[in-house]
């Protein structure tokens, strides 16, 4: 009995031993991982060059972001080309020590379905004590929403802290700041020459796009069986716009999840007589705490007089009412659209 008895008790201390091992290898990883304020970040001012495109004054807030920082914004409207917009402060931020400027120009299809210049950015960093280090950011997004509307311009800039995570990575590779990278005249030419040449092929979206000709589909109204998911009575509002188009729009919110409002509405609009489309349907299902994996759509297409000819889309948009906090309850956007036949 005895060699079982100090067996047992061998096993116990090993045991012990192993689960001490664990503890002390978790604290070190927890130690590496923790998020750490290596330096502060640089004073947060609105730089004295970063103007309005046509001279005006800007307003200008501040705020914080999700991360905690800081941030300085302003927003304005115009109707100058979306083109020029990227051109002038693309020059400006490159001409007042902020390389490396990223983004571009996107087309895309307005709220009236008519392809326009319809979203651009830029985005640059400045590190005033070299890289790796603290450092201010700026961003620039510009986007149009209405056919031949102004373009809405939104600049942020943000002041960054340095963050390490775990003092033994940083005190065992204690190096100097990265140099800046150097670029060739003829590798800048180069570029230059490429952003000039994709600045003039999207010039032929800036023009004024004339609005879609005929009436909309005739008689269109809101649908009876387009209800609340949970039954309750809907407000419907009418509008219109320039572009041809009528619509009807609705919205409440629910404590239904997103899978759910995902399902009922593709369903609903299948069984009467809507071609859903699979792009706005069939997203991931990723489980996430993160309330942007509740958001989604559902959009159903169908022409009552056949195709081509007039159409009527219904689209359907859900999120969480807080996009900061919890997954419930969500936000449910209905519009139904009716637009005229597409002319050659």
């Amino acid at each position: 009995m005895f060699p079982r008895r100090a067996n047992a008790s061998g096993a116990i201390a090993c045991l012990a031993i192993l689960q001490w091992l664990g503890l002390l290898l978790a604290s070190n990883a927890g130690a590496q991982r923790e998020r750490t304020v290596a330096a502060e970040a640089p004073p947060l001012a609105w730089p004295s060059w970063l103007v309005h495109l046509e001279g005006y004054q800007l307003k200008i807030q501040q705020s914080t972001d999700q991360s905690r920082n800081d941030y300085l914004q302003a927003t304005f409207n115009t109707h100058a080309p979306m083109t020029e917009i990227h051109s002038f402060y693309l020059n400006l931020l490159k001409a007042n020590d902020y390389p490396g400027v990223t983004g571009g120009l996107e087309t895309g299809h307005t709220i009236s379905g008519v392809q326009q210049n319809a979203s651009g950015r830029l985005e640059a960093d400045n590190y005033p004590n070299g890289q790796p280090g603290p450092y201010t950011s700026i961003r620039v997004d510009f986007s149009r929403f209405v056919l031949n509307g102004p373009i809405r311009v939104t600049i942020k800039v943000t002041a960054h802290p340095y963050i390490t995570y775990g003092h033994e990575i940083t005190h065992r590779h204690n190096l100097p700041p990265l140099p800046r990278p150097s670029t060739s005249s003829r590798s800048q030419e180069a570029a230059d020459d490429f952003e000039r040449k994709s600045t003039e092929h999207m010039q032929k979206y800036d023009q004024p796009v004339a609005p879609r000709q005929g009436p909309p589909v005739p008689g269109l109204a809101w649908p009876s069986w387009l209800v609340h998911i949970e039954g309750q009575p809907l407000r419907v509002q009418k509008s219109a716009n320039n572009s041809s188009m009528n619509a009807f729009t609705s919205s409440y919110t629910t404590n239904m999840d997103s899978d759910s409002i995902r399902a009922y509405y593709a369903d609903l609009l299948t069984y009467n007589g809507y071609a859903v489309d699979p792009i706005y349907t069939d997203v991931p299902r990723v489980r996430s705490n993160s309330p942007s994996t509740h958001m989604g759509s559902v959009k159903g297409i169908a022409y009552p007089s056949g195709n081509p000819g007039p159409r009527i889309e219904i689209l359907v948009q859900f999120r969480p009412v807080d996009m900061r906090g919890s997954d419930l309850p969500m936000k449910v956007d209905l519009r139904v659209s009716g637009f005229a036949a597409a002319t050659p």
